[in-house]
């Protein structure tokens, strides 16, 4: 296998696994019982135990004894670490910050990072190269970074892709059922506790701002205007528990508040467009979520507000900015975009994405290129494209260095099957190396 082509062919494929919670919305399990031992935080000010659980993308390997400690890749415990900056997973975007979640159930050392502010959760496989370590985030996403210890509760992280460096400071070793409210989620909750307490009403505007580490200021506005005198309600709030005070120092619960059911349908949705490619996306059931074009495999984040059939999308990321509305259909299993003339819809594939695989159609190519050079000698295109047969299905071309086509793959973007020019069968996603490639990339495999 070609160098150039080894991070491609190892993250082509997303595979996602949706399971029971996320990290960020509903109440909190909380005992104080559950708290971590003391560390640089004193023990009464360490979250609580509750009852989230992740995604993670299935590189990571199966699932290990709970007692294990593997520590060939993490040169640190696992456990839950917070980045107070989180510049590098927010694309550049002031935050709240990111934790840093390293399970002892997970084997494989994989983990997740998880927005403090939007509740987004990317799951990680972790793989040594050399003195570094590559962080697989699933749908095509690589990331390279070096851990450098510089005491038991503080690890430094530098990206090696633009040589940024965040500090990691240890929160706790129960990573097995940490959760927290993200500060997206306290404003809906907060919205929700003070119209409830006032006859219905529901202030226009929310803003979020941490005090600490632990505790959330929440401001309420009965206009747009952002005075003092427009502030209809202060909330001090403990974001592991959803409790706090008022501004008069009244003990509220944000928690004790119904639950309106006003969710999408979590796990995976597919954007058919057979122009553009389409889009597959992943809802969380905490309200936020991640997608990628298929086109080109760049993906974007998100959070999402639903008022009966009726939502917004709210895009938190680098290549796509902004609100877009959306309608949901009756029966939940569709979002039509509700912009004008405008027929982008997605549609939910399932709930549960155990074996659920798509491919870009520059992964494809990548692919193609593999297979094509492993059936000839190792000898490869001079060139390749691709074209939309329809949404399942894609056409690629290979060429010579006469711009001749030597073959043609129609290839199903699910499975990396279908059929050459001839008819035959193909399977682009399983090779045959030469013994030459497979020797050379014995002692350099990250998995996948």
């Amino acid at each position: 296998m070609r160098p150039d082509a080894r991070n491609s062919v190892i993250s082509l494929i997303l595979c996602v696994s949706l399971l029971a919670a996320s990290g960020c919305g509903g109440a909190p399990d909380v005992n104080a019982e559950t708290l971590a031992p003391a560390t640089t935080t004193p023990a009464a000010e360490q979250p609580a135990a509750g009852t989230t659980t992740a995604f993670s993308t299935t590189t990571t390997a199966a699932t290990a004894p709970e007692t294990q400690q593997d520590s060939s890749v993490l040169p640190f415990r696992r456990g839950v670490w917070l980045d107070r900056s989180g510049l590098y997973f927010n694309h550049g975007r002031e935050s709240t910050g990111l934790y840093w979640i390293f399970d002892r159930r997970v084997a494989g050392n994989g983990g997740s990072v998880i927005g403090v502010d939007t509740g987004i959760r990317h799951s990680f496989a972790a793989e040594n190269s050399g003195d570094n370590v590559i962080l697989d985030l699933g749908m095509g996403d690589l990331v390279t970074v070096k851990f450098t210890v510089i005491d038991e509760n503080n690890v430094d992280v530098t990206f090696i892709g633009d040589g940024s460096t965040e500090r990691l400071t240890f929160v706790t070793d129960d990573a097995d059922d940490f959760t927290f409210i993200c500060d997206e989620e306290l404003v809906i909750l907060a919205k929700k506790y003070y119209a409830a307490k006032h006859d219905g009403h529901v202030p226009t505007k929310a803003e979020a701002s941490a005090e600490d580490d632990r505790r959330v200021l929440i401001q309420l506005y009965d206009d747009d205007s952002y005075s003092l005198n427009a502030t209809s309600a202060w909330y001090f709030i403990d974001r592991f528990t959803g409790k706090g005070e008022d501004i008069d120092g009244r003990s509220i619960d944000l928690t004790d508040v119904a639950d309106d059911g006003s969710g999408l349908k979590t796990g995976i949705w597919w954007l058919r467009d057979k122009d553009y490619g389409g889009e597959i996306w992943v809802i969380q059931d905490n309200k936020a979520g991640y997608g990628k074009e298929l086109i080109n495999g760049i993906g974007f984040d998100f959070t999402y507000v639903l008022d009966g059939n009726s939502g917004v999308f709210h895009y938190n990321g680098a290549t796509r900015v902004g609100d877009e509305s959306f309608v949901l259909s009756d029966d939940g299993s569709e979002i039509t975009f509700a912009e004008p003339d405008n027929e982008r819809k997605l549609v939910w594939c399932g709930e549960k994405s155990d074996g659920f695989g798509v491919y870009d159609n520059a992964s494809l190519v990548e692919l193609a290129n593999e297979y094509y050079a492993a059936a000839h000698g190792g000898q490869y295109p001079a060139k390749a494209d691709w074209s939309i047969e329809d949404d399942d299905r894609v056409l690629i071309q290979l060429y010579d260095k006469n711009d001749t086509v030597t073959e043609r793959y129609f290839i199903d973007r699910f499975t990396a099957k279908g059929v050459d020019g001839n008819g035959n069968e193909v399977f682009l996603a399983k090779t045959e190396e030469t013994a030459e490639n497979t020797a050379a990339d014995e002692n350099n495999t990250y998995g996948g």
